[in-house]
């Protein structure tokens, strides 16, 4: 007997959001029944076996907070350009984030499409695009649910050591802020030599 799931569970089944879960109900590409209280519920073996889902091959595109949209646009042409060359149907996520940062929404969309086998491949312009640190974590998960993964190796190597140093600036601001705060006249010290060396970096 099948399970009977919230929107809000639907939508994460399925890696979209919850309006997105509402549109394909009211359009008949997902179906659901409705509580005496007027709540949708949706069979959990439908969604699963629901042949409406995510692009087959993903670009995933990210940019830091100091960056323009044009350089956001110009990533986002090459994976598009790189994908229709090879005659794939290509959908492209977009954040703008550190590359520290887990919490972006574009990269929480990808890791669920990738959990429930909703992506076939994964095109990046370069592994840092993804990821600073922690990217090998997300190609093991790839490898795991059979999620092939492409990289381009086209960006700038100019914007890729921009990008190395503010998202070394983000750690120390972690280190100094979350793990030692700044009480401490020890830690205080070492915060400010690496924040030397990181301004020596970027000159």
């Amino acid at each position: 007997m099948s399970s009977f799931l919230t929107i809000k569970q639907a939508a994460e089944i399925l890696g979209v959001s919850t309006k997105t879960v509402r549109r394909w109900d009211q359009n008949g590409k997902i179906s659901s029944i409705r509580t005496p209280g007027g709540h949708r519920r949706f069979k959990s073996n439908e969604l699963l076996n629901n042949t409406t889902k995510a692009s087959a091959t993903i670009g995933y595109a990210r940019i830091n907070p100091n960056q323009s949209e044009e350089q956001l646009n110009q990533q986002v042409f090459k994976l598009q350009t790189y994908c229709q060359e090879r005659g794939w149907n290509c959908e492209i996520i977009n954040d703008c984030g550190s590359g520290v940062d887990y919490s972006s929404k574009g990269l929480i969309r990808l890791i669920k499409l990738i959990c429930h086998h909703k992506l076939e491949r994964l095109v990046l312009s370069h592994k840092d695009r993804l990821l600073t640190l922690g990217a090998d974590l997300v190609f093991t998960l790839c490898e795991i649910f059979g999620v092939e993964v492409v990289i381009i190796n086209s960006t700038d190597e100019v914007a890729l050591e921009d990008d190395l140093t503010n998202d070394l600036q983000d750690i120390i601001q972690l280190f100094n802020t979350r793990v030692y705060g700044s009480r401490n006249s020890h830690n205080t010290h070492l915060v400010k030599q690496l924040q030397q060396i990181t301004k020596s970096l970027s000159s």
